[in-house]
């Protein structure tokens, strides 16, 4: 006999799935630092592309002292394949003048999200700075990796060498002042300044209003912002616009506190809340629960699949993870297959049979 709850969930995947897939997750950014091979260098207004493919191109600069370069080097050859960027940070802390390495990317309405609109952050880096030394010393301060106006990934101070990541929800005003600090923040339990690779993701899910923070895939923290988004101290709209610049590798002030120093592999920006599954550059891909066929993606014949062999899985992982893909180059949403009324045509006549037997 069949399962009624089982069989509503088939149906509504097939159909919400053929119908909501044009609003799935969009890359709106995506720099890989493949300008030049390993060994090259990139000077002041050096062009960093955008290769999201997006229907706005986002390509930006790198920014640096005069007299100073920001080398191309070996990245992490477990994920991508071609060069990172090596950033330089300046000496002391304070209002010790910084090196300055960085790219800056000019502000888009792309970069910018409310309550309503999901975001998810991703980066590779391998560093070995140390952060949140005594005042004055060269490992005072923080090291920003992402700034998208007050939302941001850094290398924090109050918990030294693990990475904060926050929206920007809430008041912002800088303690170093005598101020309070009220955003919404979560924070990785892994320190990542080992000199090794980790991908780094911050996740905000507009559906749950919470942030998760994810290193080398694994889910690390979830904060409910609820109070920030619903409290007197929310600012409607995050990230940077028109006349603002999203910066990778500092906050854009010139101070040596503020600066990041190591390698960095690549950034991207979608306007979705993803799960590891969807990902960019993991060293491992990882097979996806779900995926009854083998293909890295979870979709309609992984049912057809099940429905031949109930054997073969447990279609709770099938339900759970539909859409996702394990493909560390896929582009992230599930894009509906031209055959999709003929799977739920299928599945449907499927269970329909099983039930007259």
């Amino acid at each position: 006999m069949i399962d009624k709850k089982k069989f509503s969930w088939v149906f509504s995947a097939m159909i919400v799935g053929l119908f909501s897939s044009s609003a799935a997750a969009e890359t709106v950014g995506l720099w890989t630092f493949n300008e030049e091979s390993v060994g090259q260098v990139v000077l002041e207004g050096d062009p960093i592309l955008d290769t999201s493919g997006s229907a706005n191109t986002h390509d930006g600069a790198i920014y640096a002292d005069f007299d100073d370069d920001v080398p191309y080097v070996a990245g992490n050859p477990g994920s991508m394949d071609g060069a990172a960027l090596q950033f330089e940070r300046g000496i002391g802390g304070g209002f010790t003048e910084g090196i300055n390495d960085s790219v800056e990317v000019p502000g888009h309405a792309d970069f910018q999200f409310n309550a309503t609109q999901s975001m998810t952050y991703e980066t590779m880096i391998r560093t070995s700075q140390v952060t949140g030394g005594l005042p004055d010393t060269d490992t005072q301060g923080t090291a920003p990796l992402i700034q998208n106006g007050f939302g941001s990934f850094w290398l924090d101070d109050d918990q030294p060498g693990k990475v904060m990541f926050s929206t920007g929800f809430g008041a912002k005003r800088d303690a170093e002042f005598g101020m309070v600090d009220t955003r919404g923040k979560t924070w990785s339990t892994t320190a990542v300044n080992d000199d090794q690779w980790h991908h780094i993701a911050g996740v905000f899910d507009a559906t749950s209003e919470t942030m998760r923070l994810y290193i080398d895939g694994v889910e690390e923290a979830t904060t409910d912002v609820s109070a920030w988004i619903n409290g007197t101290s929310w600012s409607e709209t995050m990230g940077v616009g028109e006349e603002e610049y999203l910066i990778f590798g500092s906050n854009g002030t010139g101070r040596a506190i503020r600066e990041y120093e190591g390698e960095m592999d690549f950034v991207r920006i979608t306007r979705d809340a993803l799960v590891p599954s969807e990902f960019y550059g993991l060293p491992e891909s990882q097979p996806l629960p779900g995926d009854f066929d083998g293909n890295e993606t979870v979709d309609g014949n992984d049912f057809l699949v099940w429905q031949q062999d109930p054997l073969v899985g447990d279609l709770t992982d099938w339900q759970d993870n539909y859409g996702g893909s394990s493909n560390l180059t896929a582009s992230v949403g599930a894009i509906p297959e031209p055959h999709c009324f003929v799977l739920a045509g299928m599945a449907l006549l499927s269970l329909a049979g099983r039930r007259k037997q």
